[in-house]
């Protein structure tokens, strides 16, 4: 079962949701132009690539020696291993997006597609553990213990990715104070 926090966030994040929803269609039948929703989907897309797509894409494909090919065993494509049932409810989420499925072989293409799908279902600006078990298991996946595994695998990238940002940035100051 799940934790009342648990069900309290999420029923709080479905409010967000849907209150955005709401905002969108007004705007639209107002025959408006929805600026806000633009403006807020460009600040989405600059907090990624983030620390969490990097490692995300560590453990989808970081074996692989042609990530941009990799194919998954559901069908998955591409460094993010994306499905065509996630590109979709990414495209549906964020339309700005547009190309089409095979794109997701691309890097920033698919760091797009996974930044509008989890802003459908999440917040994006929540917990790495919530936006990696969603990645994994589908707009319920952070409540599912099959995405547990998943989000231990990530954690750990997670972690490499951000020690080895802190060893360049001392890196830098060390050879900043030698100049």
């Amino acid at each position: 079962s799940m934790s009342p926090v648990y069900e309290s966030s999420r029923t709080a994040i479905q409010g967000t949701q849907a209150s955005l929803i709401l905002f969108d269609m007004t705007h639209l039948q107002d025959g408006c132009p929805s600026g806000q929703t633009n403006s807020r989907r460009k600040m989405i897309q600059t907090r990624f690539p983030s620390d969490l797509c990097t490692a995300i894409r560590l453990v989808e494909t970081g074996g692989h020696p042609d990530p941009a090919n990799a194919v998954g065993a559901a069908g998955e494509i591409g460094p993010l291993q994306i499905t065509e049932e996630a590109w979709i409810d990414a495209i549906e989420n964020d339309p700005s997006i547009g190309g089409e499925y095979g794109h997701c072989r691309g890097l920033e293409y698919s760091q797009r597609i996974f930044v509008a799908y989890l802003d459908r279902y999440v917040e994006i600006d929540g917990p790495d553990e919530v936006l990696a078990r969603t990645w994994n298991g589908g707009p319920y996946g952070a409540s599912r213990a099959s995405t547990a595994p998943y989000w231990g695998r990530v954690k750990e990238a997670l972690d490499l990715v951000r020690d080895s940002q802190m060893d360049r940035e001392s890196r830098g100051k060390g050879d900043q104070q030698g100049e």
